[in-house]
């Protein structure tokens, strides 16, 4: 809560009384505020805030990114949470992981 206290107090000087605010706006409703964004964006799959957790560290481990540091910038002490629940894997690297074994590739077009 001190924190919390302390960053309020700092937007309040800064002019903007809201938690959230995007272009000197409040966003009042983050639902609606989402939505609007995915609409604004042309996605019209079902698709959560939280999904976004998710794909941060995927994509940033797939380009290279280390373990320890995308752990350390998603808030997790400990880098296997980030191994074991949210990096999701593509077919692609599946599919040089398997290519990997000698005698079991498999076929480019698949």
């Amino acid at each position: 809560m001190p924190l919390l206290r302390r960053w309020a107090a700092e937007d309040a000087a800064l002019g903007c009384p809201w938690v959230i605010h995007w272009q000197g706006k409040p966003v009042r409703c983050i639902g609606h505020a989402w939505h609007t964004a995915r609409r604004a964006a042309g996605i019209t799959r079902r698709i959560t805030p939280y999904s976004l957790r998710h794909a941060m560290p995927t994509e940033a481990l797939e380009h290279g990114a280390d373990v320890k540091a995308v752990a350390e910038v998603m808030g997790h002490a400990d880098p296997t949470m980030l191994l074991r629940v949210y990096q999701h894997t593509r077919f692609r690297l599946r599919k040089k992981a398997v290519n990997a074994a000698p005698g079991l590739g498999i076929k480019p077009d698949a």
